[in-house]
């Protein structure tokens, strides 16, 4: 049965495919998040551009 949906993508239901779209539009968003707001900036002086960083830093202490 594996098989056979992942040879053919035409035959896969849709609920899966669903559920694909759903967990790639959180993996993005998280990836998204962390480029705007953690990843640290050559431009600031390798600093990130939000205090959203140091505040969950805090926040788990």
């Amino acid at each position: 049965m594996l098989t056979d949906l992942t040879a053919r993508p035409e035959r896969r239901p849709l609920a899966l495919l669903w559920q694909y779209f759903a967990e790639a539009r959180i993996l993005i968003k998280s990836w998204r998040r962390h480029y705007n707001n953690v990843r640290r900036r050559s431009s600031i002086g390798k600093m990130p551009a939000v205090l959203e960083v140091y505040l969950s830093a805090f926040a788990s202490v």
